[in-house]
């Protein structure tokens, strides 16, 4: 009788909850510890995200301090080597000047001018001479006691009138100075052709005595010249001038004191090599 009741009971849609198995009991105790356990991994887990991430930071704030003193390091092994540069610095001689600008300028002057002015209008060493003296001079050129280059030209094309022929080359040049403006000085030879015109325009005196003008009429005077260059410091010709030495020329020409001296006498070749510009006009 008892059982008929237990059964009814548990049977009654009413009554108590029907006991569970034994098996969903197992089930629900180990999802139970499941959950606990993976609540516990993940807790260890942000505990060592937080211990990783605190060790990272000291790794880097270490790294950084380092970094800090290296550098503060070698700014003292960049200053100490400057100062250990600067040193030897003051030991190295400055380097030479070599000048090449200058000595260029005055060896190009002597190629265009080496056979005199040219005298054919639009002529190819004309066009290179003018193209010479206004690239390599200034425009307010000293020459010969006159400002400009137009003096240049002028006594350019006296030379070429006066003489059957004109020659010039450098034979010998240094530089004098430089400082604070580049001077070089040229000895160069004039080779001039001497004619009945070069006499009664530069040694009128001579003509009334014909021994002398037979002798000196066609011969060669090998002039001496020094030409000194001055140049500004954008490497032009500012200053140019010419000394002659006449006496010198014509003992070499006619060995004979006498006769060097009744040429000169009346000579009307300054020793700056200069010709008068009247004497074109007399021809």
């Amino acid at each position: 009788m008892l059982d008929s009741s237990r059964r009814a009971l548990h049977g009654h849609p009413y009554g108590l909850p029907t006991a569970l198995a034994p098996s969903q009991m197992m089930s629900k105790a180990q999802a139970a510890l499941k959950e606990a356990a993976d609540k516990k991994a993940a807790e260890k887990k942000a505990l060592r995200q937080h211990i990783n991430q605190k060790r990272y930071r000291e790794r880097q704030r270490i790294k950084v301090n380092r970094l800090h003193e290296d550098v503060a390091g070698l700014e003292i092994d960049v200053a100490r080597l400057q100062g250990h540069l600067d040193s030897l610095m003051m030991l190295v001689p400055p380097p030479l000047r070599t000048f090449s600008p200058e000595v260029n300028v005055a060896f190009e002057y002597f190629s265009v001018f080496g056979h005199g002015m040219s005298l054919s209008p639009n002529n190819s060493m004309l066009v290179r001479q003018q193209g010479f003296v206004y690239s390599s001079m200034r425009h307010d050129l000293v020459f010969m006691g006159s400002v400009g280059v137009d003096k240049v030209f002028a006594q350019g094309e006296l030379y070429a009138t006066i003489f059957d022929s004109v020659q010039m080359d450098c034979q010998t040049w240094k530089i004098v100075a430089f400082d604070p403006e580049v001077v070089l000085d040229a000895h160069a030879m004039l080779r001039l052709r001497m004619s009945r015109t070069s006499l009664e325009t530069l040694f009128p005196n001579v003509l009334c005595n014909e021994f002398l003008t037979q002798k000196l009429i066609g011969q060669m005077l090998e002039l001496p010249v020094l030409c000194q260059f001055t140049f500004d410091r954008n490497f032009l010709v500012k200053k140019l001038d010419t000394i002659a030495n006449p006496v010198a020329a014509f003992m070499d020409l006619l060995h004979d004191i006498e006769a060097t001296s009744t040429v000169l006498s009346g000579s009307l070749l300054t020793e700056k090599a200069e010709l008068p510009a009247r004497g074109i006009y007399s021809i």
